[in-house]
């Protein structure tokens, strides 16, 4: 894939310290897409009186898997009454019925455990609380007991079970099928979603993809800041040619000349950009003109212009 930097000018024009930056993240609503409560590719049967915001549940949406999962070590099970923001990592669920999971504070509570679960009658997690402030991801298959009332997002790498009387407010994304047996009423606010604080496992905020400050000055390549570390080469070859753009230098700092007319531009190996996302980048030119000139773009695709030099970008 082609990343030009390059003007429509028939001559040069300077790019100072270009630096453009390209974010992008897998969003929490991407795992717990709603618009309900519910969302499986492997569907879900439905006993009777289950209900998704007072109505219907159906239809069942599919969701963005996380894989792999983020690899955790735990050694004990989960028996906390007391919750704060934060990650958790247990086995299994070692609470008896009727117990109470309470929220403490702001933020977001992410409970990992590295295999299956099952969820004591009658427990209640983050009563009356928002869903924003717990999160649980279970590795294996989850069962909810009857009389269960949770206010949290949950994540299961398995199957789901829940048995009746249940109230669950916030988001059941589960891999295998969900079996609701009877009497279970979900509500569901996409508001919860962005809240979240996954603590990498889901992420409300972007990631940075590919940050280029063209500052080296010197060589075939320039570094890619970002935590992919990506290869990117002056031209189309590690060898120099007139696809090359040029380095220079003055007292602040080093920069890059893009020539249009000798087709200099950088490229990135194996990127592609996503389907959604931000591009940031900071130049200086020498000079404009009153017409509408490029300074910008992803091969033929979209680009970033001067629609004026006497005009904002």
């Amino acid at each position: 894939m082609m990343l030009t930097m390059r003007t429509i000018f028939t001559w040069i024009i300077c790019l100072f310290a270009l630096s453009p930056a390209i974010a992008y993240a897998t969003q929490c609503s991407a795992i717990f897409p709603g618009s309900n409560s519910l969302a499986s590719p492997s569907g879900a049967v439905l006993g009777s009186d289950v209900n998704c915001d007072g109505g219907s549940c159906q239809p069942i949406p599919s969701f963005e898997q996380v894989i792999p999962l983020p690899t955790i070590t735990p050694t004990t099970l989960f028996n906390n009454n007391n919750l704060s923001d934060g990650v958790y990592e247990h086995t299994g669920w070692g609470m008896g019925n009727g117990q109470n999971v309470n929220f403490n504070g702001s933020g977001t509570a992410v409970i990992y455990f590295n295999g299956s679960v099952d969820i004591s009658k009658n427990t209640k997690i983050n009563d009356n609380g928002s869903p924003s402030n717990v999160l649980i991801v279970v590795y294996g298959s989850l069962t909810i007991r009857q009389g269960v009332d949770i206010n949290a997002h949950v994540y299961v790498a398995g199957a789901t079970t829940i048995e009746k009387n249940a109230e669950f407010n916030g988001a059941l994304s589960s891999v295998g099928p969900i079996n609701v047996v009877e009497k279970v009423d979900f509500t569901f606010d996409s508001a919860d979603v962005d809240g979240l604080n996954g603590h990498g496992f889901c992420d409300s905020g972007p990631e940075l993809l590919l940050h280029l400050p063209l500052d080296e000055g010197t060589g075939q390549t320039t570094a890619d800041l970002s935590s992919y570390n990506r290869s990117v080469i002056l031209g189309n070859s590690n060898s120099i040619d007139s696809r090359d753009p040029t380095w220079l230098c003055e007292a602040s700092g080093h920069f890059m000349n893009f020539n249009r007319s000798s087709n200099q531009h950088l490229e990135v190996d194996a990127f592609t950009p996503p389907s959604q996302g931000t591009v940031a980048f900071w130049m200086r030119a020498s000079s404009l003109t009153n017409a509408r000139q490029r300074i910008f773009g992803f091969g033929d695709g979209w680009e970033a212009r001067w629609e004026r030099g006497d005009r904002r970008i």
